[in-house]
This record gives structure tokens, sequence and C-alpha cells, in this order.
């Protein structure tokens, strides 16, 4: 695959995610934002903004995974919080065929 062809489908993984936010029967939410460099994350009310990156695949920054944005922002999340996070995250993508890496 070249890289306009990479390009491409970037861009419309990233357009159908901001159009369609992933509805989770179980109470979550995902959906790119901006120019697709971030994720929101929500479930019920709580809220995060994840770090994603598209060079050789997408990738999905752990590090960015600190804080819930709200209700309480700067609410730090648990270890288990996050890997529950990441492993929706990289369900949801899968559901959709795209890999997605998790990057420190």
């Amino acid at each position: 695959m070249d890289k306009r062809e990479k390009k491409r489908l970037s861009h419309e993984v990233r357009d159908r995610m901001r159009r369609e936010p992933e509805r989770g029967a179980k109470g979550y939410s995902i959906k790119l934002v901006g120019r697709g460099e971030e994720l929101v994350y929500q479930e019920g009310e709580r809220r995060l903004v994840a770090e994603v990156t598209y060079g050789d695949g997408w990738r999905l920054h752990r590090s960015s995974l600190k804080t819930w944005s709200k209700p309480e922002p700067g609410q730090r999340l648990t270890a288990e919080e996050t890997e529950r996070v990441i492993s929706r995250i990289v369900q949801n993508f899968a559901g959709q065929n795209i890999q997605i890496e998790v990057a420190d």
C-alpha cells in the first residue's frame, strides 16, 4: 500500500468515526475529533480525551490516558480503568477492521 492509499484510508476512518460515534451497548462511546488526532471516550458521565496518531498505522498513546476531563476534571484513572478504556478502544477499531497499536 502506497503513502497516498494509506492517507486515503486514514481519512475514511476518521470521517466515519466523526459522523458515527460508536455507541457501546455497555454505556460508552468513542469518537475521533479534530483532525483525527484526538479521540473522545465517554463512559456514563465520565469523559476523557486520548491522543491518537496515524503514521504507518493508527496508534493510541497510553500516556494520554491519565485523567478524566469530566465530570471532575483531573480525576486520575485507576490502572483497571486505563486497561478497560484501552481494551474498548482497540475492540472498537477492530470492529471496523482497523488495527490500532498501543504505544507508551
